[in-house]
């Protein structure tokens, strides 16, 4: 049963339902902006026919300044669930500021109870609203109901009314659903419109919204659906900001369409990599705390029917600039709070013999990713160089031997030897999904790379 909780309506909850991510149809947003049902859609915040199909819209704090942008994110003082909610805040805060493109990120049984809803989840599909990022399908806002909520972001076109129909493949949100006028506003790569894909370079020379720059043979802008997946021989995966999350399910790492979409704001205000406008986003976790917060997180079942960011905007040009975003939760849930590292996997090592590894979790979310912290518990990090090493290879330079202070990156191989007997590796971190691992560094074309099953 797919269902909607919010404040216009009453559902009840089943191991079956579907609850659906909520962004308001008014954001609380300035005289400078005007809200309507499309205000809300599309990739970014307030794109729609009101305000504009190309707007693209930025965290607080940018000012069309290159840097660092620092979001301090804060959870609001005697909420419900404070202490519960810091791990997962964290983790999810470490998902946005990796970046880093994941297919297969959904995965069933959740921790707890099939009943239960992940608020890591959740709240790294709100925190996606908060810097800017909008639903990439219908969702709610549109009106729509059941599966027709998963076609991709449009506007209605001049005769008013969306146009909706699956196309040949019968599948909601590909590429060639037959849409009429309707004007998109999912920005698509230009090359394969594979929201399952990213472009080594985002700006807009190589994503675009309009249906005319589409490939060949493609009639409207894919999404990044779970049902559109099969399409792309990339099964079980759905980008993070597609509304919708079933109970019981955990869907954490983003998927390439997410990705995209933030560096893609990230290129700036002349929407061109590698200029001096670009900024790299930086979310801070500030504790638990009302000073000094750009992004406030709170459970208030006053605010929300189930979950929602709200914030207010402000219009320069084709770039909306947010400000004063708020996360807020409806307490009366069944929610499932993340509190400890949920993959763990080990090997054990031959003395005087070269082993190929690769990471078997995702590191650096709520586990620490450098060499020491991997393997110091197992390895003695004062016996480095001379007890045990590991070396990685570069396609430009070839092998390199790694610092211990040098991250370890998922999807990369890496090549360990230790003298002593009786070694096991243990490695710890957060479900790994699987990683996409670009080959080269866009300069090294015709050289080797070494990439790695993990731990076998």
């Amino acid at each position: 049963m797919d269902i909607l909780k919010n404040n216009d309506a009453t559902s009840i909850l089943s191991k079956q339902s579907r609850l659906n991510f909520l962004v308001p149809l008014a954001l609380c947003i300035t005289l400078t902006l005007v809200s309507t049902e499309d205000a809300a859609a599309g990739a970014f915040i307030f794109a729609g026919s009101a305000n504009g199909e190309n707007l693209i819209s930025h965290p607080k704090g940018y000012d069309g300044t290159g840097g660092e942008l620092d979001v301090r994110v804060c959870i609001v003082p005697n909420t419900p669930n404070t202490t519960s909610m810091e791990q997962p805040v964290k983790n999810a805060i470490a998902y946005w500021n990796k970046r880093q493109p994941t297919t297969s990120n959904l995965r069933k049984h959740l921790p707890g109870g099939e009943s239960n809803i992940d608020f890591e989840s959740v709240f790294v599909h709100e925190l996606g609203h908060c810097v800017g990022l909008a639903h990439p399908n219908f969702a709610t806002e549109s009106g729509k109901q059941g599966n027709e909520r998963n076609y991709t972001k449009s506007t209605k076109g001049s005769d008013y009314t969306y146009d909706i129909a699956p196309g040949a493949d019968g599948i909601i949100g590909s590429a060639d659903d037959i849409r009429g006028d309707d004007k998109n506003l999912h920005w698509f790569r230009l090359d394969n419109n594979n929201p399952f894909s990213i472009a080594r370079v985002i700006d807009t020379s190589t994503y675009a919204r309009e249906v005319s720059q589409l490939p060949n043979g493609d009639l409207f802008a894919a999404n990044g659906d779970r049902d559109v997946s099969t399409l792309y021989n990339a099964p079980n995966s759905e980008a993070v900001m597609q509304q919708g999350v079933f109970s019981g399910e955990i869907q954490r790492t983003l998927l390439h369409d997410d990705v995209a979409t933030l560096k893609l704001a990230m290129s700036g205000i002349d929407e061109i990599a590698n200029t001096g406008d670009d900024y790299t986003l930086n979310l801070v976790y500030a504790g638990i705390s009302n000073q000094n917060c750009d992004i406030n997180v709170s459970f208030n079942d006053a605010k929300t029917g189930f979950a929602v960011c709200k914030s207010s905007a402000s219009l320069s040009g084709n770039h909306v600039l947010l400000s004063s975003p708020e996360v807020f939760f409806d307490p009366d849930f069944n929610w499932h709070f993340n509190n400890a590292p949920q993959c763990s996997q080990s090997t054990d090592l031959v003395a005087n013999e070269w082993r190929m590894i690769s990471m078997p979790c995702q590191l650096g979310i709520s586990t620490a990713n450098t060499v020491e912290a991997v393997f110091g518990d197992d390895l003695a990090p004062a016996d480095y160089n001379t007890r045990w090493v590991l070396y990685e290879y570069l396609p430009a330079s070839g092998y390199r031997k790694l610092e211990l202070t040098d991250p370890l990156k998922e999807g990369v191989g890496y090549w360990v030897t230790t003298l002593d007997n009786n070694i096991t590796l243990n490695v710890e971190g957060e479900y790994n999904s699987n990683i996409d691992q670009p080959l080269g560094d866009g300069t090294s074309n015709g050289k080797w790379n070494l990439v790695g099953t993990p731990f076998r």
